[in-house]
């Protein structure tokens, strides 16, 4: 299911016409990893994160995206807000 959800994804975000060797490559070791590894969610997480840097969308991932303070060891991903989050900011979410 992982690896189809992989290619539905790369099916969607990336133009058919744009050859995109970073993708190619991301998808091979997206697809070696899957095998090897117990965590299918994280990876895939990575995965999503990568997908979308590759096709021009920067996450924010250096400050939380709605306090601006640098986030050190555990935070959250927000697809909505587009980056980071520090856990005092993604509690209500």
């Amino acid at each position: 299911m992982a690896a189809s959800y992989a290619l539905e994804l790369v099916n969607l975000m990336m133009p058919a016409e744009a050859p995109n060797r970073d993708v190619y490559e991301l998808m091979l070791v997206f697809f070696d990893d899957i095998q090897e590894n117990n965590d299918i969610e994280r990876l895939i997480r990575l995965f999503q994160i990568k997908v979308l840097y590759f096709s021009g969308f920067r996450p924010h991932l250096d400050a939380c995206v709605m306090c601006r303070k640098k986030v050190y060891g555990k935070a959250l991903f927000s697809m909505k807000e587009g980056g980071l989050m520090c856990l005092s900011c993604g509690e209500g979410t």
